[in-house]
């Protein structure tokens, strides 16, 4: 029998069977795409915008339906001092971006201010209302009594009451791209006419998820967080790169409704290699750490040990510098000051302490293991810091105590560790974030913020600077207006929990 078959009466050998075959693959394929696509490849969004100028500060975006995260940009471009002349045109655009099924954005800075630019897909319904010059329906409710034109070009320029500046918006297929300038929509089409190069840039963190970010501080923050005070430090970049994903549960108790990875590069430059090389895993799960309730922030971290070497040790950081600096002048022994220095400690913003006539929110440092150094540290605290006070007992401790005068402080050690902070030693642990840190036996160290109540307190901040500063009555008053926009935005967003795996990268939670 042959091994070839027939297709009406010709008869093929095996070879011809097989390419005819992959063929009619192909075929099949090719327009299963044309249905699925409409006829086109879908774009690169981020290769289809204008990259940045080089050494700008920049943030950017590419995210599909539902992941851009639209409360955070919310709170963005309500705040005065990242937006002083109020919200951009792009601003307004935010739950269009949200809702489209993929979007970029792009937001940086240049001599004449901030400058935003990004591209969507388009719903057929928003197609046919902008092929005719007109706001689709969803597209509205942020712009307060809106005006659209066209220009020659075909460029529509939406212009709104609540923005400071028009919107320019050009069609692309099923593709819409959007700027606050229209010398950016000049330069998106010197990229589709391949004039022009567009961003090349692929994604190193989890390549696979729904949203990317890459924010890139212009060698600002870096500078900042090194304490370098000399200009050419303060040149190298630092640059965050993040990607997350919904998991779909609401966002309340102890399950987090976005997980996120990150990884910072150009830090290394600030910080020296001999203290993150240092850093070690420890388990957080293991320790009730006193973070006073309502609690608004806290950091922790597993110290590495300083060691001997007085030079090593003053390449660190210069937080953990000002803190040797301060065990120094308070006489402890060398061995005593390295071993305070080590290992786990939480930094927290929480609890209440009053200063003067102010109930204000307190801080609190809690330091575990050191042993009998954790003893000498609180004495002498109280003698050498609070020149010779004698607080009152505190239960639970057995050495040092607390104070109300001159204002709420409390320095007390057992021989597990010691707390030291200005809040009242009535304050309740807070247990939230216990049960955040309840699976986390390796992390290298974390930071908590309650978002909503750090916008509550920077607005009892701003009140107690409008009491201490009366006569400065106009400028108080623009403060407070400013620090009530931003707490209003903050009180739309909820907690977040950031987890440093290893020095550099690592998670985040959004609860």
């Amino acid at each position: 029998m042959s091994e070839g078959f027939s297709i009406r009466g010709v008869r093929l050998d095996g070879a011809r069977k097989w390419l005819i075959v992959l063929a009619a693959v192909a075929i099949v394929v090719a327009a299963a795409a044309v249905v699925r696509f409409g006829g086109s490849r879908r774009p690169d969004l981020l290769a289809s915008l204008p990259r940045p100028e080089d050494g700008a500060p920049l943030i950017m975006v590419e995210a599909a339906g539902g992941e851009f995260p639209s409360a955070a940009f919310d709170a963005l471009a309500y705040s005065a001092t990242i937006s002083p002349g109020g919200a951009g045109p792009i601003s307004l655009m935010i739950p269009a971006i949200e809702a489209a099924a993929k979007s970029a954005l792009v937001v940086t800075e240049r001599d004449s201010g901030l400058s935003s630019y990004g591209v969507l897909t388009l719903k057929s319904s928003e197609m046919a209302h902008l092929s005719k010059g007109a706001m689709p329906p969803a597209w509205e409710e942020r712009f307060v009594m809106p005006q659209v034109t066209k220009d020659a070009d075909g460029v529509m320029q939406i212009s709104s009451l609540n923005a400071h500046g028009p919107l320019y918006v050009e069609l692309s297929g099923n593709v819409a791209f959007f700027a606050d300038t229209k010398s950016d929509i000049s330069r998106i089409r010197d990229i589709r006419s391949k004039t022009l190069p567009g961003i090349d840039h692929r994604w190193r963190v989890e390549r696979s998820w729904g949203a990317h970010m890459l924010i890139v501080d212009g060698g600002v923050i870096g500078g900042v967080v090194s304490g370098a005070e000399d200009t050419e430090g303060r040149k190298s970049q630092l640059t965050l790169e993040a990607a997350w994903r919904s998991s779909g549960f609401p966002q309340e108790g102890s399950r987090p409704a976005t997980e996120a990875r990150w990884q910072i590069r150009g830090l290394e430059e600030y910080v020296d290699a001999s203290f993150t090389e240092g850093l070690k895993g420890y388990d957080w799960s293991g320790r009730d750490f006193f973070m006073p309730s309502p609690l608004i922030a806290a950091l922790g971290v597993n110290l590495p040990d300083p060691g001997k070497n007085e030079k090593t040790a003053s390449r660190y950081p210069a937080a953990i510098r000002a803190a040797a600096a301060y065990l120094s002048q308070t006489g402890l022994k060398p061995s005593d000051a390295r071993r305070i220095l080590s290992g786990p400690a939480v930094l927290s913003l929480g609890g209440r302490t009053q200063v003067l006539w102010f109930d204000l929110p307190g801080i609190a440092l809690d330091i575990a293991g050191r042993g009998k150094a954790a003893h000498k540290l609180v004495e002498r605290f109280w003698s050498e810091t609070f020149m010779g006070a004698a607080p009152r007992p505190v239960p639970g401790y057995s050495v040092g105590g607390a104070t109300d005068l001159p204002f709420s402080v409390m320095a007390a050690a057992n021989d597990d560790g010691a707390v030291i902070g200005l809040f009242s030693p009535d304050a309740q642990r807070d247990s939230n974030v216990k049960s955040l840190l309840a699976r986390e036996s390796a992390a290298v160290g974390w930071f908590f913020v309650d978002l909503p109540r750090l916008g509550a307190s920077l607005s009892e901040m701003s009140s107690v600077n409008a009491l201490l500063y009366e006569d400065e009555g106009q400028e108080n008053g623009d403060d407070a207006r400013e620090t009530e926009e931003l707490r209003q935005a903050l009180a739309k967003l909820a907690s977040v929990l950031v987890l440093c795996d290893a020095p550099y990268q690592g998670r985040a939670y959004w609860y």
